[in-house]
């Protein structure tokens, strides 16, 4: 991919994600392919970057889609896991 991403694979997560490889990228955010090292099992991890990320506003919203996604429960809705910050990205 030639979209400049803002973390590469290898780089640990909070304690217990590792990046593997992005996946796509959009107007405020970033998705990877990561690994939950303790459970052993792939995650998506979504990031929200740039100015959007510095705004309360946008960070609110995103830690509001963590929440509602966290409380569905259906096939076609991946499950969230966790929600937290890494070096100022959320």
């Amino acid at each position: 991919m030639t979209y400049p991403y803002r973390w590469s694979p290898g780089l640990k997560i909070g304690n217990n994600y590792v990046i593997e490889k992005p996946i796509a990228h959009g107007g405020m955010g970033e998705v990877y392919r990561g690994r939950h090292e303790t459970l052993l099992r792939p995650v998506a991890i979504k990031t929200i970057r740039g100015a959007a990320a510095q705004k309360l506003e946008a960070c609110g919203r995103f830690m509001r889609e963590a929440q509602v996604l966290a409380q569905i429960k259906h096939d076609n809705v991946v499950d969230v896991y966790d929600f937290g910050e890494h070096e100022g990205t959320w």
